[in-house]
């Protein structure tokens, strides 16, 4: 009932149906879909205190845990999302999503841990181009531009349609001082038509590079 009402859009109903599931059965998996119905209700803390409470009484529920992190992070809660990925992999040293995406929060809060703990996360999975790009582009903003590019260069030969590696290989581009080939890259990534995050950021180099 809760799947149906969540495709009627109606997100509110379909998020308190979908936490009564999760008492009924006592199990965590229907608060993901609750957080996800409050979410798109504009209501994601509400969600949030859902997937908080369940984790109270189950600490080690690490598909929770993932879920709450990730929520943390989007809502721009930098802190609170790296404590929970940090009890992600003390638990399981093994999950190189949490420790990539601790990386990048670490790197976001200043922290001197956010390049050996992305170093960490590629030794665990050394192919993957999301962690390759998080290693090169914490090198390239501690001022080892050209180092993080090599990383960078990595990633998007397996994934040559991100944007936003696109993007952090330019950047790095005009941090070594190569005007011409950043604004080569800008201008190939903006005719991809590929929408990205830093979007404006990245029209303002290319005004400056010109």
């Amino acid at each position: 009932e809760a799947e149906i009402l969540l495709h009627d859009k109606q997100y509110l109903d379909a998020a308190r149906l979908f936490a009564r599931a999760s008492q009924v059965s006592n199990q965590g998996q229907p608060l993901v879909r609750a957080y996800q119905a409050y979410a798109s209700a504009g209501q994601s803390t509400e969600g949030e205190k859902l997937l908080d409470q369940w984790l109270r009484a189950h600490p080690d529920d690490s598909l929770i845990r993932h879920h709450l992190a990730q929520a943390q992070l989007n809502a721009n809660r930098l802190k609170e999302s790296a404590d929970n990925y940090r009890q992600l992999v003390k638990a399981n040293p093994g999950d190189f999503v949490a420790y990539n995406n601790l990386a990048w929060l670490l790197g976001e809060l200043k922290s001197p841990e956010a390049i050996p703990t992305a170093e960490q996360a590629l030794r665990l999975k050394p192919d993957n181009p999301a962690i390759l790009d998080t290693l090169g582009w914490l090198l390239i903003n501690s001022g080892q531009a050209q180092r993080g590019i090599e990383q960078i260069r990595k990633a998007l030969a397996k994934a040559p349609d991100s944007p936003q590696i696109h993007w952090h290989l330019a950047a790095g581009l005009a941090k070594t001082g190569d005007k011409v080939r950043a604004r080569q890259e800008l201008e190939r990534l903006f005719q991809s038509g590929l929408a990205f995050p830093q979007e404006n950021e990245a029209r303002k180099l290319l005004d400056s590079l010109k």
